[in-house]
């Protein structure tokens, strides 16, 4: 490094820097800078707080993913039982329209298709909304606690 006068002179810090992928869309990149003289012990500690700023950071983005995922599940469980009701509905008027005698049984397919809108339904109503809600929530703990 040169000073004012062009003199050669030892650097008086090292700069650091770290770029890291926080949340599914986004990138940090951050520089510091540290003493020539601080010790490697130190200068690990030092990293391993600024990587905290990081992990934070990427905390609140997948929490910002995880509440859209939320949205999204929600949205496809109210299609399914959406669909569902318009596939039941649909087959009940064919048998009225068809003039066929008797209550209304759905036939073999029939009957698969409602099965697979029911499992549809149940798994995102038991599984998968519960665990997004789960995983929102340990994720507002840790955004709040700033850690």
């Amino acid at each position: 490094m040169l000073d004012k006068t062009g003199e050669t002179t030892a650097a008086t810090a090292m700069a650091i820097a770290v770029s890291t992928q926080v949340g599914p869309n986004t990138s940090l990149g951050m520089t510091f800078y540290l003493p020539l003289d601080m010790t490697l012990k130190d200068i690990n500690k030092y990293v391993d707080k600024v990587m905290l700023i990081a992990d934070y950071q990427n905390d609140k983005g997948m929490l910002y993913k995880m509440k859209l995922e939320l949205e999204a599940a929600k949205k496809q469980l109210q299609t399914h039982t959406e669909q569902r009701a318009n596939a039941q509905t649909k087959y009940q008027l064919d048998h009225v329209i068809s003039q066929r005698r008797g209550d209304w049984k759905p036939t073999g397919s029939q009957a698969k298709e409602l099965e697979n809108f029911d499992r549809s339904i149940k798994h995102g109503r038991e599984v998968i909304i519960p665990k997004i809600e789960k995983d929102i929530a340990d994720l507002e703990r840790k955004v709040a606690a700033g850690v």
